[in-house]
């Protein structure tokens, strides 16, 4: 009985090491030029361009503001707050939208001032944009 014990014990400690699943490879935290391009210095043209796309009624937008491009791990990662009309045809007020550029285009929009954003992600793009609003001017765009 001892010895099927031991048997089975050293059967199940020789099949640990038949998992030749290879470990994810990890994203880095921020990338690099090759992968975003160099800072767009032309972000304020950039994020123009793109507005009709972001808003329901572009033609609603004002009081709008843009902080500095900051890398991060998806990009240049700028922080966009307009006031513009819903689908209602009423003003929202001001509202957060991370804006990621690669390579000088828009490659992804987020609305971070969305009330279900924080069932879908965590919010610390929320609380890095405020911060970097908060420490940096926010220019007219």
């Amino acid at each position: 009985m001892i010895e099927r014990a031991a048997l089975v014990a050293i059967a199940a400690l020789g099949l640990v090491g038949c998992d030749n699943s290879s470990p994810q490879a990890t994203t880095p935290m921020v990338l690099t030029d090759e992968q975003t391009g160099p800072k767009p210095e032309n972000y304020k043209s950039i994020i123009r361009a793109a507005i009709p796309g972001i808003f329901k009624d572009p033609s609603s937008v004002q009081q709008t503001s843009v902080t500095p491009p900051r890398r991060d791990k998806k990009g240049w990662s700028v922080c966009l707050f307009a006031n513009a009309k819903n689908a209602y045809g009423g003003y929202t007020g001001i509202r957060a939208t991370e804006v990621i550029i690669k390579n000088g285009r828009i490659a992804d929009v987020t609305d971070i001032s969305d009330p279900d954003f924080g069932r879908r992600m965590d919010d610390t793009i929320q609380q890095l944009c405020n911060e970097v609003a908060r420490l940096s001017s926010r220019e007219p765009l």
